[in-house]
């Protein structure tokens, strides 16, 4: 998945979703969904907006403790992703979504 407000504004960054980031939504959206019959999953709504934000601002999260990787605090859900920023090739690489340890509550 890539974000395409890029093509309308060339000031914006690209946003990718890699494979393993792209299943791992598949997942937990559909496991809360099996949880709580009748309620969909606000996880992708959250996501989709998070890559809005991020081809807007790509430094809005926070720096990772170790390499280049930064992360961003899904308030909503109690998620987190990690990912990179490529400045030259005006791109953002989401690498991983996880839950934060930190919040109790989820999707």
């Amino acid at each position: 998945m890539t974000s395409s407000a890029r093509g309308s504004d060339p000031s914006l960054f690209t946003v990718v979703l890699n494979q393993p980031v792209q299943e791992r939504l598949a997942i937990e959206a559909r496991a809360w969904e099996l949880l709580h019959e009748g309620e969909k999953s606000q996880l992708p709504d959250e996501v989709n907006a998070a890559v809005e934000q991020l081809a807007h601002h790509p430094y809005i999260g926070t720096r990772a403790r170790r390499g280049r990787l930064r992360k961003l605090h899904l308030r909503r859900t109690g998620f987190v992703l990690m990912y990179e920023v490529k400045p030259r090739l005006r791109i953002v690489s989401i690498k991983a979504l996880h839950p934060d340890a930190g919040l109790a509550h989820r999707r």
